[in-house]
C-alpha cells in the first residue's frame, strides 16, 4: 500500500508539471511573451526542463534569466536556471567547463537559501556537487530532498547516478530501480537506464550494461554519455 501511494504521488507530480506547463503555454499564446506573468513563465519552463531537448533547455535558460531580472530572490527561477544549465552541459549542448560549474553552484546555493524546504532546491544543489565530483555531498543533498518528499522519484534516480559514479553499484541500481518503479512514466527515465548501465559497467557486468544503455540511447540517440557506455560495453 505504501508503494502504491508513493507511485501515485510521484506520477501525479510529473503529470502536474507537464499539464500546468501546457496550460500556461496555451494561456500565453494570447499575450506577448514579454507580458507573460511570472508564474506562467516558470510553469512552461518546468515542462521544457522535463523534456530536456537542446531548444527546450535554451528556452528554460532564457525564461529563468528573465524571471530573475523581475525577481532576483525567486527560488524557483534559481532552481530552473541551475537545472537547465546543468542539463545543457550534461547532455553536451554547452561546454562542461569551470564557468558552468560556478554558475550552477551559485544558483543552487541561492535556491537553497531562498527555499530550503523545497525538495527541488536540494536536488539542484546535488547536481552542482555531482558536477564538481563531490559524490558524498551530492548524496547528502539528495537524501535531504527525499526527507522532504519521500515520493520524489527524480531524487531517487539522481541518487542512483551519483552512487554509480561513486562506485556503489548495488545501491545505485536499487535507487534507479526505485525511481523507475514509482514513476514509470517520467520523461527523464532514459537517464535512469543510463544510471543502471553505468553501475553495471563499472562493476564489470558488461551484458546488463549494454542492455540498459540501449534503452537509454533508444530514446536519446544523440546523448554522448549514454552512447559512450553503450559502445564501451
Amino acid at each position: 500500500q505504501d508503494d502504491l501511494t508513493q507511485c501515485v504521488v510521484a506520477s501525479v507530480q510529473v503529470q502536474l508539471i507537464v499539464s500546468e506547463g501546457r496550460a500556461a503555454a496555451r494561456k500565453a499564446q494570447s499575450a506577448a511573451a514579454s507580458a507573460a506573468p511570472l508564474g506562467d513563465l516558470l510553469a512552461r519552463s518546468w515542462e521544457r526542463l522535463y523534456r530536456a531537448t537542446a531548444d527546450g533547455l535554451a528556452e528554460v535558460v532564457a525564461s529563468a534569466e528573465k524571471a530573475l531580472q523581475l525577481d532576483p530572490a525567486n527560488g524557483e527561477a534559481c532552481r530552473l536556471l541551475a537545472a537547465a544549465t546543468w542539463h545543457q552541459a550534461y547532455k553536451g549542448y554547452v561546454p562542461w567547463d569551470e564557468a558552468v560549474f560556478e554558475r550552477v553552484a551559485s544558483l543552487a546555493q541561492r535556491a537553497v537559501l531562498a527555499e530550503d524546504a523545497d525538495e527541488f532546491s536540494h536536488w539542484v544543489q546535488a547536481l552542482a556537487h555531482l558536477m564538481a565530483g563531490q559524490h558524498e555531498r551530492a548524496a547528502v543533498s539528495l537524501r535531504r530532498a527525499l526527507d522532504i518528499n519521500p515520493s520524489f522519484s527524480l531524487a531517487y534516480g539522481t541518487l542512483g547516478t551519483v552512487l554509480a559514479w561513486a562506485g556503489a553499484s548495488e545501491e545505485s541500481i536499487a535507487n534507479n530501480r526505485r525511481a523507475l518503479k514509482i514513476n514509470p512514466g517520467d520523461p527523464l527515465n532514459p537517464h535512469r537506464y543510463f544510471g543502471l548501465a553505468l553501475a553495471h559497467y563499472l562493476a564489470g557486468r558488461y551484458g546488463p550494461a549494454v542492455d540498459d544503455a540501449a534503452r537509454a540511447v533508444q530514446v536519446l540517440p544523440d546523448w554522448w554519455l549514454g552512447m559512450m557506455v553503450y559502445a564501451a560495453g
